[in-house]
């Protein structure tokens, strides 16, 4: 058995787990394989009916360090994180889910990193994984050390574009100056609502140029199951809480700029979500619910004042300004046909 004593955790991993029987092993495996030592690991279990909180005791008995809490009834992740944070004792905590793993060096490296620079934050990149084919993505952002607030702000805008900034499981906090600001229990988006409310108060701020956390996805699960009727809503929480930092912020025009470029992504993968097969809708419902996007406020704001500093960005504005609902729909309708044999290329969009 592995032992470790108290005043050796240094930082704190919490794994909310719901109906992973599946892939829980390959998640606690990956923390125990881990070069750093001074960990614990808080597996919240979150009323699974499987086989999760057997394995995940197992996985208590066997080694000090792993903890597990348990809910009776599934009150989903924010929850469960909330949970976690409160019982944590590291200095630092960062998050991992059930269906993914993270590299070996992943809690050495960004520890380092937060002790050698005296980090609020650190964040480090992602490999894309999909499950059952050799396909993956890595996104990731240049390395750097910010300790200016404006800069800070403006990386959001980066971190964002390179689509690393709206998860919490590649970031490494400082325990003090996040527990105080617990997730929002929300259907979508809990990981942006949460980082958006921290980053702006970090006082130091490392990127790591590595991908070493490994999120992994079933193609075809996405495509069937990624339509949900409050997407759009959603998203418009997404854009809300962005343009009220960076209106009281005095970020520059190429941060903002990045913002709604960004933004206009987010709105074509809106739009692509409702030809998944899961909606259920007929062609009518469909074009009509693509011209509720298109005649969105929100949506006309980031398309008016976006400037495309690449052919996406070009494709995507040009799609939200669209003359006809119908054209916006064939295109969007494509774009879905095109990733639903080339996945990787979803990813991409999203």
């Amino acid at each position: 058995m592995m032992e470790n004593k108290k005043s050796d955790i240094q930082i704190s991993v919490i794994l909310p787990v719901y109906q992973a029987e599946r892939t829980l092993k390959r998640a606690v495996e990956s923390v125990r394989s881990q070069t750093f030592e001074e960990w614990e690991l808080i597996i919240v279990n979150d009323g699974s009916t499987d086989a999760s909180e057997a394995i995940a005791r197992r996985y208590s008995k066997l080694d000090t360090r792993i903890h597990l809490l348990s809910q009776t009834k599934n009150q989903g992740p924010s929850k469960c994180r909330n949970l976690g944070i409160r019982k944590a004792k590291g200095k630092y905590i960062t998050f991992l889910d059930a269906d993914d793993w993270i590299s070996k060096n992943e809690l050495k490296s960004a520890y380092r990193a937060a002790e050698k620079e005296k980090a609020d934050i650190v964040v480090w990149g992602i490999r894309q994984e999909i499950e059952g084919m050799n396909s993956y993505a890595r996104l990731y952002s240049a390395q750097k050390v910010l300790d200016d607030r404006e800069e800070i702000l403006e990386e959001i805008s980066i971190l964002d574009r390179d689509k690393i900034f709206s998860y919490v499981w590649n970031k490494l906090y400082l325990k003090e100056r996040m527990e105080h600001d617990p997730f929002e229990d929300t259907m979508l988006n809990e990981d942006f609502l949460f980082n958006i409310k921290v980053f702006p108060k970090c006082r130091r701020l490392v990127v790591i140029q590595k991908a070493m956390y490994h999120y992994v996805q079933n193609a075809g699960a996405t495509l069937s199951t990624g339509f949900k009727p409050y997407y759009f809503s959603a998203m418009k929480k997404r854009f809300e809480e962005m343009l009220n930092v960076y209106n009281h912020a005095g970020v520059s025009a190429d941060a903002k700029n990045r913002m709604y470029n960004t933004q206009n992504k987010v709105w074509v993968s809106t739009l692509m979500r409702y030809w998944f097969p899961e909606n259920k809708a007929g062609l009518l419902e469909r074009i009509h619910s693509v011209s509720t996007v298109l005649n969105d406020r929100m949506v006309q704001l980031s398309a008016r004042k976006a400037k495309p500093e690449c052919i996406r960005d070009r494709l995507f504005q040009m799609i939200l300004r669209c003359p006809s609902a119908c054209q916006a729909a064939l295109l969007t309708w494509m774009i879905y046909v095109v990733s639903a044999r080339l996945p990787v290329l979803l990813y991409k969009i999203k």
